[in-house]
């Protein structure tokens, strides 16, 4: 696990990282290099997070070679360095074997969500199913037929006293939760910094999953080109930074809309309960007013979602002061503001009951037009003036 961050405005970028890495989710490591040099013509970065290999090779080892083997001179914008990387690594990597990937996983995946329905009713089970099948999809996993081969597998988690005739779609939806739990074991990719023909900073993003028949398999990609205002972009573990930009944590927002629905409901449903014994209303009247609160209650999830809008609006209204003030900060300013975000997401896992996840010495580096890539922090395992056959860059 890790947590990045990368601070845009007009006239420069910052780019941070932290150093650990989880082993098993029972330890941590600190020393791990998540982000590089490219190029300072154009001035690039790029940061890692998720699984520090691709294909059985380290991410740092495919970077640090792709860095090597490509002259910059001849690719001039941030887009082309990312169709470059992806080209570069499918002809680097292994193919992925997806017969072996999707057996491998089935494994894990029968682990993990056995235990989790062992104790649920048919009814339970299906509403289970049907729900978390519903997850959007990479597009690219329509390509891979090697998973129609394992229709059985899927069918055979299915309980038994379940009607028949439900199988097909239950079966569509195991295969959906698996393949989502499949793409989760992913790399996700952070390319930085100032295209040659761009006067404002550029940052683009994805994950990768499989080098499929010798093409990169990405998702979620998005991207900033050539951005002329503010952004505080954070990767990985994200809470604590939106925390401090929104002014609320997601764990406690969804706990505020929970709660919400939950007292609305519960308020209707007394209200309904002390009304139907008052004795001064009249028959007539008191069912007009129990149809008027059952429309109510059947509307409280409608007036959930319109609350969280509301609380929306307000984590835009908090952040725009905080992303409206870095348009004015200086490089350096940017600098130590992004070292500041991955020290608080630290410092939240040391005190918290969470595993240590976030932690170690905190890479940060500053690119701008003017003066290209600079690093303001930057770890090492060794002294660079005892080895002057390495370049710091």
């Amino acid at each position: 696990m890790t947590s990045e961050v990368v601070i845009m405005n007009r006239n420069a970028m910052a780019m941070a990282a932290d150093s650990a890495v989880t082993v098993g989710n029972i330890k941590t490591y600190t020393g791990v290099n998540k982000l590089f040099y490219i190029s300072n013509n154009p001035p690039i970065g790029i940061m890692i997070f998720g699984s520090a290999d691709f294909e059985n090779i380290p991410m740092e080892t495919l970077i640090k070679e792709f860095k090597r083997k490509t002259d910059f001179d001849k690719i001039d914008d941030i887009e082309s360095i990312k169709n470059e990387f992806l080209i570069f690594l499918a002809k680097n990597t292994p193919t992925t074997d997806m017969q072996k990937q999707i057996k491998n996983n089935l494994v894990l995946f029968n682990k993990i969500i056995k235990p989790t329905i062992r104790d649920m009713d048919s009814k339970s089970f299906e509403e289970f199913v049907i729900s978390n099948g519903k997850t959007t999809l990479p597009d690219f996993l329509h390509d891979i037929s090697e998973i129609n081969n394992y229709e059985y597998d899927f069918a055979d988690i299915i309980p038994d006293e379940i009607d028949e005739a439900k199988h097909d779609i239950l079966t569509m939806s195991l295969k959906n939760i698996f393949l989502d739990f499949l793409t989760s074991l992913n790399t996700g990719v952070v390319i930085a910094g100032f295209s040659e023909q761009d006067m404002f900073p550029s940052c683009i993003q994805f994950k990768m999953h499989f080098n499929y028949n010798g093409e990169i398999k990405i998702s979620n990609y998005d991207s900033l080109i050539n951005y002329k205002g503010n952004a505080v972009i954070p990767f990985a573990q994200k809470d604590v930074i939106k925390t401090f930009m929104t002014g609320i944590d997601d764990g406690m927002k969804n706990l505020i809309e929970f709660n919400f629905y939950q007292t609305i409901s519960e308020y209707l449903i007394q209200l309904k309960r002390n009304i139907s014994y008052d004795d001064e209303i009249d028959k007539k009247s008191l069912n007009k007013i129990e149809i008027k609160i059952d429309k109510f209650l059947n509307n409280c999830q409608s007036l959930s979602l319109d609350f969280m809008k509301n609380i929306e609006t307000l984590e835009e209204k908090f952040s725009a002061p905080i992303v409206n003030s870095i348009g004015a900060l200086p490089k350096n300013e940017l600098g130590n503001m992004a070292e500041s975000l991955i020290h608080s997401t630290s410092l939240k896992r040391k005190v918290s009951n969470d595993l240590e996840s976030v932690g170690g010495d905190i890479d940060v580096a500053i690119i701008s037009k003017s003066d290209g890539f600079i690093w303001k922090k930057k770890k090492g395992y060794f002294k660079y003036d005892l080895n002057p056959q390495i370049s710091e860059t």
